[in-house]
């Protein structure tokens, strides 16, 4: 999958429009591709070399604060009955 650079093409370029709605916005598929590129396994990948070459030169002073937004966006789920999402809470601190 991460060797098809026209299937993730939307996802990433600037001009591209999400295939559907349940995938990321642009600075979540933008932060997951830079922690990708991070990795020995990963960073050779086709879909994450064009994330390094076409996308992270623009967006490079930005990138902190795309991690620190994505990572903020929300961290307990919403959706859920409360005593559940006291027991998820206290499972994870």
């Amino acid at each position: 999958m991460m060797q098809d650079i026209e299937l993730f093409k939307p996802l990433q370029d600037f001009t591209g429009k999400k295939p559907l709605e349940c995938v990321g916005e642009k600075i979540e598929v933008w932060t997951a591709l830079d922690m990708l590129a991070k990795r020995k396994d990963q960073k050779d990948k086709p879909v994450v070399q064009y994330f390094v070459e076409k996308i992270k030169p623009f967006i490079i002073d930005q990138l902190p604060n795309f991690y620190k937004e994505v990572h903020t966006i929300q961290t307990v789920p919403t959706q859920l009955p409360p005593d559940l999402e006291i027991l998820i809470q206290k499972s994870y601190g």
